[in-house]
């Protein structure tokens, strides 16, 4: 074979292997950040493992709502952002350092808004509540007038004990209003 029928079998073969090459690295990307999205990915780690089993316990657990759902904002750059501390998290794991909080433990409005609309949960509130209270209570008045976040009133929702007992979030709310507001919600 001649010199140039040797560069024509090269180019060909780099023509075949280079697309090739490129799809596997997609497809396997894809396939790690699947993996790398799921509960039980995080759950691996010691350090989560208490919190995996809460969440698993849980209301969220139960919708099998993701770590990374509550956990990163809403959007790609949130979700790189909550990719790359994962990556942080994991590179201080396996070195054994544990003096520092990369994961974001916090959980944004926006993130809780992803599955619950704010609307709809008025609605559903309004039918349960609106009898017991002289006004009506509203999500949409704590959390766009007074500023507040969600985890305020719900925090003991997401992640429940081990034991997988969880607060209501009408416990949450004799924390700010007088109990005779709540009078006839004797579970409190």
């Amino acid at each position: 074979m001649n010199a140039s029928g040797k560069k024509m079998k090269l180019r060909l073969i780099m023509a075949i292997s280079i697309p090739i090459l490129l799809i596997a690295i997609v497809v396997a990307s894809k396939a790690t950040i699947d993996y790398t999205t799921q509960p039980y990915f995080c759950g691996g780690c010691h350090l989560m493992q208490t919190r995996y089993v809460s969440w698993e316990r849980s209301v969220h657990g139960d919708a099998k709502a993701t770590c990374f759902q509550c956990h990163s904002e809403p959007g790609v750059i949130g979700e790189a952002e909550a990719k790359i501390n994962g990556i942080k998290y994991l590179y201080y794991e396996q070195i054994g350092y544990r003096d520092v909080q990369i994961l974001k433990a916090e959980v944004s409005n926006e993130s809780c808004m992803r599955c619950h609309a704010i609307d709809k949960m008025d609605e559903t509130m309004q039918k349960i509540i609106n009898p017991v209270q002289h006004s009506p209570s509203s999500h949409k008045s704590h959390v766009k007038n007074l500023n507040y976040s969600c985890t305020v009133c719900h925090e003991d929702i997401m992640h429940v004990t081990l034991e997988g007992a969880s607060k209501k979030a009408w416990g949450s709310c004799k924390n700010c209003h007088k109990q005779t507001d709540f009078g006839c919600l004797t579970d409190l």
